[in-house]
């Protein structure tokens, strides 16, 4: 689900986190980290950037 939200425009945690209705903190760490791991999830900034935002990809986007 994370991956296909993002797979149409990059999106950060935060806002992620206010569509969905859940815990940002909880959101990174249980399904954002994971899917980063996995390559399902891109970084669009660098790792430690405050407007780090998420993008789906290519192969996900589908």
């Amino acid at each position: 689900m994370y991956s296909r939200l993002c797979s149409w425009k990059s999106l950060s945690s935060s806002a992620i986190a206010t569509i969905l209705d859940r815990n940002q903190d909880y959101l990174q760490t249980q399904y954002l980290t994971p899917l980063l791991r996995t390559e399902k999830l891109k970084q669009e900034k660098p790792s430690n950037s405050p407007q780090q935002a998420y993008r789906a990809t290519q192969t996900n986007a589908d």
